[in-house]
């Protein structure tokens, strides 16, 4: 893992020539540890020592030594401390652990071959959508394919169906909107990046010309959670399965896995729950773990016991999907069980690795 960290560094932005790279190196270095990394100390230290005291009786002044160490013979953010829960762990085994400050360097330096097109595939979900029927995969019909400075057709937005506005390149959640249909008052409401619902086509109609008109954005049909999961969870918006598979002996094979529910009210955010990737079950947090995250194992004690339907399906998907992109090392994939079946939502190369990290080092997790 030492050798996996250090060749990230040493091939991180690759696309400069080497004199480029040493000034960003000795730049990014210099600001961290005369400025940056003693004020993130400082913050984490004040903010999370004293609740770690008192629930594990780790000695503030312990956790101060350990804070410096991490920010600085390591240069990893401090925050990590506690998010990571590295605190739990010796020093030798930090960096078992990947940091989002590494992210997209991590994943390239592991799939350094990877194609353009493979590239363009996870980046472009309108041509990733349409591969993965080819392969007989359960993709996403788009219902309209918007270019640049074109306006959404009226028409086919209010045309009493429910509708999933998204980026055609992009991320969790950003720039999206769910417009959904309300039969029985035979209106609509638009949630997104808003404050407050809107209602009035007007406003609605407005508001999607401002705000996709710089972008390349696709209209797909809204999806709805299979009932096993709404009926569970009390959740009307979608919930979303992130799986991870990974090239194993020269074939695909899952990773780990977390179930993203939906947090009512907040349209980009989900309490994300671990998934065992043998069984489909919600797994219960280690005791250890709960320090800052009381109300969320609160929360899945009431959820659990739950095995995920359909788990054996989803796992097959993702590594037969996975099979297309054999240059790739790992993957992200999003998936939701619908009435209407699975589907694969998208692929991710640059997925997030925080969450699956909280239940220990994520290349220690096993089936």
């Amino acid at each position: 893992m030492v050798h996996l960290h250090r060749r990230t560094f040493v091939e991180a932005w690759a696309g400069y020539p080497r004199v480029l790279w040493c000034l960003i190196a000795v730049y990014s270095y210099t600001l961290w540890y005369l400025f940056y990394s003693w004020g993130q100390v400082y913050s984490a230290w004040t903010r999370r020592s004293a609740k770690l005291f008192k629930e594990h009786h780790l000695s503030r002044h312990r956790q101060a030594l350990d804070l410096l160490t991490l920010a600085l013979l390591h240069s990893i953010p401090p925050a990590y401390y506690y998010k990571c829960h590295l605190y739990l762990y010796p020093e030798q085994q930090w960096l078992d652990f990947v940091y989002d400050h590494e992210l997209p360097h991590w994943h390239s330096m592991l799939s350094p071959n990877a194609s353009v097109e493979s590239k363009h595939l996870m980046s472009h979900k309108q041509d990733f959508s349409l591969k993965m029927t080819q392969l007989g995969l359960p993709g996403i019909a788009t219902v309209y394919e918007k270019m640049l400075a074109d306006p959404l057709p009226k028409e086919l937005l209010f045309n009493q169906q429910s509708l999933f506005i998204k980026p055609n390149s992009g991320s969790l959640k950003s720039g999206c909107y769910a417009l959904h249909y309300r039969s029985e008052v035979r209106g609509y409401l638009l949630e997104g990046c808003h404050e407050e619902p809107l209602y009035t086509e007007e406003k609605i109609s407005l508001l999607l010309d401002q705000m996709t008109r710089a972008k390349h954005y696709l209209v797909q049909p809204l999806l709805e959670n299979h009932s096993l999961l709404s009926d569970h969870f009390k959740a009307s918006g979608l919930i979303v399965i992130r799986l991870v598979t990974h090239i194993l002996n020269s074939a695909p094979k899952t990773l780990c896995a977390q179930l993203g529910v939906p947090i009512e009210g907040q349209f980009q955010s989900v309490n994300s729950y671990t998934i065992h990737i043998g069984s489909g079950a919600l797994v219960e947090v280690d005791p250890r773990l709960t320090v800052f995250r009381k109300k969320k194992v609160q929360r899945l004690k009431a959820l659990t016991p739950f095995d995920v339907p359909q788990w054996l399906e989803i796992v097959g998907i993702a590594e037969k999907a996975h099979q297309a992109f054999l240059d790739i090392h790992s993957i992200g994939w999003d998936l939701a069980i619908t009435p209407n079946g699975i589907r694969l939502l998208e692929g991710n190369f640059n997925w997030g690795v925080t969450a699956h990290h909280r239940q220990g080092p994520l290349f220690n997790i096993q089936p």
